[in-house]
């Protein structure tokens, strides 16, 4: 009875636990395959973002290139388009070009015929130099006579008139003898007495070039009042005599030509040169003046800024201070190659200037470029010149006696550095030491030590 009981109930209890059993084994094969799934899932959304980030990454790159090789591309199209635009262009650029070219020459053609239409014939007429015994004023008259005009010269000294006028009628063709007037055109009735004897040998007088001039080289306080009135005297009044006495009869026929020698120190103050400056300033602002007022009058005046030229007048400047070193400075400045210009070409170009009328004219590259950069730069300018003042030489105890450059000898001056200065002296005059202007020297410096 027992063992059927307990059969039973082992019958009754077998299928319960079967059943339970695979609920359970069921159950975990769901959360398996689940957690597989997710796993799946996972590993699968993993996969997919780094594909994902792969996949941008290679279009970013590529991107990128291609971007390159697009701007490449168009750029190479854009100079592909440039080159068949030139292409096609061309002809019309080359048209262009020689268009212009052609009214380039055409235009400096005209306007060198009409330059040489503006030269005026100095044939025949009459023109009169002061300071024409020697340097510049020798010169000019020289070139003034070539052009077949009647010439007159006069100044100071009656030996170096007649040997310049014997020069001048060599050179003429009908070999006449000019006129010449010994006279100081720093006295205003000798300098209007010379414009008046030659208006009255020629009939008029059409040309008037105010060559006369000085030079005193020395430091300012080595200079006396007498070489400021006497440098002012022959430098800026002369030129004002002469004018004065030449514009009336000027104004009354309605032409003429007035031609002013100032030198690029009275655009520019040199040390050491300083009465010579102030006449020459003096003597920029006159002609420049001038030039406009008589412009409704038919007369022409034209101003000449000269640089160094080598004239051989350094051998007649006037020295003060250390009288050697002093002339030999200015000696070489005035003669050496790269600083200055031969007398001839000088007196070339001023002649030139004069037919054509110009109102300035600066001689010598240099001048040109000292006077536009002490345009531009004046304080640099002064500068400059206040250090090359340290350089030149300073006074001496017998500094305030005035020696001509020739009575004021040394090496250097004599030297071969000085060749072409030496043969512009013997060519123009210069060597000519006159008898009466040492005795005019001896008799300032006697007067000067009495004061």
């Amino acid at each position: 009875m027992a063992l059927a009981l307990e059969a039973e109930a082992g019958a009754d209890n077998e299928p319960v636990a079967t059943d339970d059993l695979r609920d359970t084994t069921h159950l975990s094969a769901t959360k398996a395959h689940t957690a597989l799934t997710r796993l799946q899932d996972v590993g699968l959304a993993q996969i997919r973002r780094q594909r994902t980030d792969v996949m941008r990454y290679r279009d970013y790159w590529n991107s990128v290139k291609w971007a390159g090789v697009g701007q490449r591309s168009r750029r190479r199209g854009w100079l592909a388009g440039m080159q068949r635009r030139r292409r096609n262009q061309s002809p019309l650029w080359w048209g262009l070009g020689a268009g212009v070219i052609g009214l380039g020459v055409a235009g400096g053609a005209a306007w060198a015929l009409a330059r040489r239409l503006m030269l005026v014939d100095l044939r025949g007429q009459v023109a009169l130099v002061t300071g024409g015994s020697r340097g510049l004023g020798l010169a000019i008259a020289e070139e003034l006579t070539r052009r077949g005009a009647q010439v007159a010269i006069c100044a100071r000294d009656a030996h170096e008139l007649q040997t310049a006028s014997d020069q001048l009628a060599a050179l003429a063709n009908d070999g006449r003898q000019p006129v010449t007037v010994v006279a100081d055109v720093s006295n205003r009735e000798q300098a209007t007495d010379a414009v008046q004897q030659v208006i009255a040998h020629y009939g008029r007088l059409d040309v008037l070039v105010n060559n006369a001039g000085i030079i005193t080289v020395g430091p300012v306080l080595q200079q006396s009042l007498d070489d400021f009135e006497q440098t002012m005297a022959i430098n800026f009044w002369g030129a004002v005599y002469t004018t004065m006495a030449a514009l009336a009869p000027m104004i009354e026929r309605g032409s003429g030509r007035i031609v002013t020698i100032s030198s690029i120190g009275g655009l520019v103050a040199v040390p050491h040169l300083l009465p010579y400056s102030s006449a020459k300033f003096a003597l920029e602002g006159f002609s420049e003046g001038l030039r406009a007022e008589l412009a409704t009058e038919g007369i022409s005046v034209t101003t000449i800024a000269a640089g160094l030229m080598r004239t051989g007048s350094y051998r007649n400047v006037t020295v003060k201070g250390n009288h050697a070193a002093e002339y030999a400075w200015f000696a070489l400045a005035d003669n050496l190659p790269l600083l200055s210009t031969s007398v001839a070409h000088a007196a070339r170009r001023i002649v030139a200037a004069t037919r054509r009328g110009e109102a300035r004219v600066i001689i010598t590259p240099q001048a040109v470029l000292l006077a536009k950069f002490h345009a531009l730069f004046p304080n640099t300018t002064l500068r400059i010149f206040a250090f090359a003042n340290r350089l030149l030489p300073g006074s001496a105890a017998e500094g305030l006696e005035r020696r001509y450059g020739w009575q004021s000898e040394s090496t250097i001056t004599r030297s071969p550095l000085l060749g072409l200065g030496h043969k512009a002296a013997r060519r123009y005059n210069q060597h000519i030491a006159s008898d009466d202007r040492a005795r005019d020297l001896a008799h300032h410096n006697g007067a000067t030590a009495t004061l």
